[in-house]
């Protein structure tokens, strides 16, 4: 008889459920502010005086300030209070197969600085000192803004292509062995700047910044489709990530072509998905070198002079997209599918415009809120620019984990 290992469950406690109050709090007034006492206290349901106490530890903390005053209205107006961009700050990090970028956000989610590096071959330990570099070039920038900023770090979002732990010798042209080195980048970056490191795959990073500050504010139930070097699905089911057994939920681009409109090119009976669909497979379609600096530009020239190889790929990529949509709105039920990537805006608008008409799903229902696809963040930034948002979002968004105590 199979052995069964016990649930690892946690309690919350006062003090559990004290930092959930807190995580509300500034979710909101990161939503919706500036906002009174009164109103905060209306619109989250606690207490007035729970609502006082969490404003003036904010305040204490310098996360908050104060807004200007509405009147109209008989007697002493509302004081609105406001979430402080300098309350806190956060780096964002997307390695990925040739190149590093870095970003360094506010307590907004707005990058202040970028920076990158031309990742060469060599060991993991030249990559890892490639990383910190780069870190150490974004706390300087963000000194320069303020001297007291880096204080204020809350930590480093990295984000990488995956899947991680698979010992495959490529995917989609992305070297395993960057990928299998995962663990020791974050032990690297831990130990060389004593902040809380957090590992995502790039979809999942772009998706936490979509709902922190981008396409998907105030989504809780979306998925991101989303075209890198791969094509990864980032799953929000009630405002939290689902990441799976090992944090390899959501990699719709290993699937086979075959299952997404139709069999793959004669000349790649066993192709991936994401051997059609990604920023690797337009490169190769266009006979591109991937992992040439200027990619992105390039990209942008055949789209600027409308070339028909880059439309033969668009219509192929949509038809398959297509397919992939309506297997995730059945499995996942979501608001909205976000499509998003490291194309320019104007060519993951194009593709998104080729995806119409959408097959028929559950999601055809009548009163929706929100378009069944949403053109979310673009570029090569887009990532890092997620990655940024992550530790605010791990401090800050309201989330179930965050309630329980950890289980030794």
């Amino acid at each position: 008889m199979r052995e069964v290992a016990a649930a690892r469950r946690a309690g919350a406690n006062i003090e559990g459920a004290s930092a959930h109050n807190r995580r509300v709090v500034f979710d909101l007034l990161r939503l919706s502010g500036p906002l009174s006492r009164a109103e905060l206290a209306r619109r989250t349901g606690l207490s007035s005086q729970t609502v006082s106490n969490i404003i003036e530890d904010f305040a204490a903390a310098g996360l908050v300030e104060t807004g200007n005053r509405v009147s109209g209205r008989r007697g002493q107006p509302p004081t609105p209070y406001r979430i402080r961009p300098d309350g806190g700050y956060a780096i964002g990090l997307h390695l990925d197969h040739h190149e590093v970028r870095g970003v360094v956000s506010d307590l907004s989610g707005t990058p202040l600085r970028r920076a990158k590096r031309r990742l060469h071959s060599g060991d993991a330990a030249t990559r890892e000192a490639t990383l910190a570099e780069l870190v150490d070039e974004l706390g300087r920038d963000l000194a320069a803004i303020d001297a007291t900023a880096p204080d204020r770090l809350l930590g480093i979002g990295l984000a990488m292509p995956g899947p991680f732990g698979i010992p495959l010798p490529s995917v989609a042209g992305r070297p395993a062995a960057w990928i299998e080195s995962a663990n020791d980048y974050v032990a690297g970056l831990t130990a060389s700047t004593g902040l809380v490191v957090s590992l995502e795959n790039d979809a999942r990073m772009a998706a936490i910044g979509e709902r922190m500050v981008g396409a998907a504010r105030g989504l809780d139930n979306f998925v991101q489709l989303f075209i890198g070097q791969g094509l990864g699905a980032a799953i929000m089911i009630e405002g939290e990530v689902i990441r799976g057994a090992a944090h390899n939920a959501g990699e719709i681009g290993t699937l086979p072509a075959a299952m997404f409109g139709g069999p793959p090119p004669a000349e790649m009976p066993n192709a991936s998905l994401e051997e059609l669909v990604s920023l690797y497979a337009v490169a190769r379609h266009l006979g591109l070198d991937p992992d040439i600096a200027d990619l992105h530009d390039r990209l942008e020239g055949f789209r600027k002079r409308d070339e028909p190889v880059l439309a033969q790929w668009i219509e192929m990529a949509a038809g398959r997209l297509r397919a992939a949509v309506y297997l995730v709105e059945t499995l996942f039920d979501p608001e909205a599918i976000l499509l998003g990537g490291q194309f320019s805006e104007p060519l993951l608008a194009r593709l998104g415009a080729a995806m119409a008409p959408l097959l028929p799903s559950l999601a055809d229902r009548p009163g929706r809120a929100q378009p069944r696809i949403i053109i979310g963040t673009a570029g090569p930034w887009a990532v890092a620019i997620g990655a940024a948002t992550e530790p605010i979002a791990r401090t800050w968004a309201p989330r179930f984990q965050a309630l329980l105590n950890p289980v030794v």
